[in-house]
């Protein structure tokens, strides 16, 4: 037991202890009124002096055991006095005031306190006054019985009380060290994303730039095959980040009108190239009956899909791979779907079935050597279709091949009023854009991508720099990295505000975790964007403000 929640319940106690005498004094006093003892004066002083000390006790706590030893003292004289003055009367009040030393006080003072009042009762037969003998027989077998049973009851309660303190800030001490775990695992997964999404952006950035050139038939697949890879660590890494935010719970879900036979078309479009180089078939089969229009989190969605489309073709040598969505009931407001990705691949054993869906797993030990993978994928995918209310399930056979398949209920919403722009990266925009990067790397890759959109640029090393560069002159829209020297994005952002609150300040940057979103948000930004930089995207987000028209709607509106 610790020190401190030992002294903090023997001054809890001995407060409680103090209240009580306070109030016993106070009845003693009247009960010897009442009675009016032969000395009279004599019986009023011990309850007058308990009451006086209770008071003391209670108004300067830090003195109360000080104060309880004097009460000790003053009442191994006076006890004994009463009795011998008074007789039978005051002997009956033993078994009460036995309270009061196993309350007041500790250790040896209590016990010797305790013994030294319960054995008042002998001197009974010492007094002047007459008394039965039989009444005071019991009375002081009573009174010792008493003071042990308060004696025992008082000490379990009290370590009680310590051990219930003990492991109540044990599990105080437990809960601040998992806070600071998940504080520094989040600072950590911060700092790491912001340092291996830095390079990766100037790696997949330049790859993609250089596979744009004249290239020889050597060159060219070799380059592809690095470019393939750098995306395959930055999944990785998203899939790391996704873990992350599922297991803290702090993964938000959109809820935005799609179309169910769109999504299944344009997850099937990005696996098809990988389907036909193992010379499988990947098909999709959607529903007539499946209403056009539905509410949901098409990134979530088209997530889920992805992984299981990935792994259908990363698990299948030969045959088809299908991706199919289907109509399993429907009201008047809601329509309830159900996905389903398909594989003709090597299967699983029904014993390893469930343990697919747990983080690090995968269907046999030899696969992560085989096929690769972090063993990551199924456990996000089914903890992203939990947080939509469903349940991601397998029907396998193995050698046979297997079927990944879940159900979800989707409202019915009309078509929206401005569908998203047909947008081509080979569409040229007009403008001039800041672009606020400290990394050499990062600034040449996004200038080579800007430029070819069409637009004019403006490069600035720091956010100091790009406040400077707002003040002087005209933008259509600014680039800006968060973590950078001198100022960083955040800061920029608020003393750009300060005196342009139109132009569209996006976050251009590898700070990707939730809190770094809201927070560029606060800061004034209007859109927030991840690197390795995704041309697609950017040129989407771009379009809304540096089209020979600029679009404004609720999709690049400030968030």
């Amino acid at each position: 037991m610790s020190q401190s929640n030992t002294a903090l319940i023997e001054q809890r106690l001995r407060n409680a202890g103090f209240y009580i005498l306070a109030g016993f004094s106070i009845v003693i006093t009247g009960v010897i009124l009442f009675a009016r003892p032969p000395s009279l004066v004599i019986a009023l002083s011990f309850p007058a002096a308990w009451l006086l000390m209770a008071l003391a006790a209670l108004y300067w706590p830090k003195y109360s055991l000080a104060i309880a030893k004097v009460w000790a003292l003053q009442s191994a004289i006076v006890a004994p006095l009463l009795v011998l003055e008074n007789g039978i009367l005051p002997a009956t009040l033993i078994p009460l005031a036995t309270l009061f030393p196993v309350m007041l006080l500790k250790g040896y003072w209590r016990i010797i306190a305790l013994l030294w009042l319960a054995s008042c009762s002998l001197l009974v037969p010492l007094s002047a006054h007459s008394f039965d003998m039989a009444i005071w027989a019991r009375l002081t077998v009573t009174n010792f019985t008493v003071a042990l049973m308060v004696y025992l009851l008082v000490h379990q309660l009290e370590h009680a009380l310590i051990s219930t303190l003990d492991k109540s800030q044990a599990l105080n001490d437990a809960l601040k060290a998992e806070t600071e775990a998940k504080q520094t695992q989040s600072r950590f997964l911060a700092t790491m994303s912001h340092e291996i999404r830095t390079p990766m952006n100037g790696i997949i950035g330049m790859l993609d730039l250089v596979l744009q050139q004249p290239l020889t038939e050597a060159q060219r697949p070799k380059l592809q095959h690095a470019f393939t890879c750098s995306r395959s660590l930055n999944t990785l890494l998203n899939d790391i980040l996704d873990f992350s935010k599922l297991a803290a719970g702090k993964l938000v879900l959109e809820s935005i009108p799609l179309k169910p036979a769109e999504l299944i078309e344009s997850v099937a479009a990005t696996f098809q190239s990988s389907a036909e180089n193992k010379g499988l078939t990947l098909e999709t089969h959607c529903e007539d009956m499946i209403p056009n229009w539905l509410s949901g989190d098409p990134t979530r969605l088209s997530q889920v899909l992805n992984n299981l489309v990935s792994n259908a073709i990363q698990y299948t040598e030969s045959g088809t791979v299908s991706i199919s969505v289907s109509l399993r009931s429907e009201s008047a407001t809601d329509a309830c779907i159900k996905f389903a990705v398909s594989d003709t691949g090597i299967g699983i054993a029904p014993y390893r079935q469930e343990a697919i869906f747990e983080a690090f797993t995968q269907a046999r030990v030899s696969d992560t050597r085989r096929h690769g993978g972090s063993g990551l994928g199924l456990q996000i995918a089914a903890s992203l279709v939990g947080n939509m209310n469903g349940q991601l399930s397998v029907n396998s056979r193995e050698g046979m091949g297997s079927t990944f398949h879940f159900t979800l209920r989707m409202p019915i919403v009309a078509a929206p009023p401005d569908e998203q722009p047909e947008a081509s990266v080979q569409a040229l925009l007009q403008g001039k854009v800041l672009l606020v990067d400290d990394n050499e790397i990062n600034r040449l890759i996004a200038k080579e991508v800007l430029t070819s959109m069409g637009l004019q640029i403006q490069l600035a090393e720091d956010g100091r720099q790009a406040v400077e560069y707002a003040r002087q002159q005209p933008f259509n829209a600014i680039l800006m990295d968060l973590h950078m020297p001198v100022m960083d994005g955040y800061t920029a952002t608020r003393e750009i505000r300060s005196f342009d609150s139109r132009i569209p300040i996006i976050a251009l940057t590898a700070a990707v975790l939730e809190d770094e979103v809201k927070q560029s948000i606060a800061a004034g930004m209007n859109y927030h964007l991840p690197k390795p930089l995704d041309k697609e995207k950017l040129f989407y987000v771009l379009h809304h403000y540096c089209a020979p028209t600029p679009v404004r709607n609720k999709h690049t509106d400030p968030l």
